[in-house]
């Protein structure tokens, strides 16, 4: 029985294995700049719904941002578990009066950045 790793061991193979990510908001990303969309969740809040979307920003590092509710009603499950990690990207550019000028773009050929190691971030980048 004791070939499989405890249920704590392999929460913590996951855990340590995750890319370091923090949330940001849409007006902090760099403008003009196309962002791999790696994925995208549907959560409830408090106050309804919202759609988050993981953007990798280099090879060891994902931001979460909270894109604004007109892309709600876009959004069902099976469009979430359809999408394929990297084949859109997100272009933030500027504001238009208190809103969110987005655009997405398709990527081509899709970057695969999911087969890379996950620990990257443990490696000291080689291009600075």
């Amino acid at each position: 029985n004791g070939s499989s790793p405890s249920p704590i061991a392999q929460l913590l193979q996951r855990m340590n294995s995750t890319r370091p990510i923090q949330f940001k908001l849409i007006k902090d990303l760099e403008i003009g700049k196309c962002f791999p969309i790696q994925g995208f969740e549907k959560l409830s809040r408090g106050f309804g719904e919202a759609i988050e979307a993981e953007l990798i920003v280099n090879e060891t590092e994902s931001v979460i941002v909270t894109l604004p509710n007109r892309y709600l009603a876009l959004f069902d499950e099976n469009v979430i578990r359809a999408y394929q990690p990297n084949t859109m990207g997100l272009v933030y550019k500027g504001q238009v009066g208190r809103a969110y000028n987005l655009e997405f773009r398709e990527i081509r050929p899709a970057l695969d950045l999911s087969l890379r190691p996950r620990l990257a971030q443990d490696v000291p980048p080689t291009d600075e």
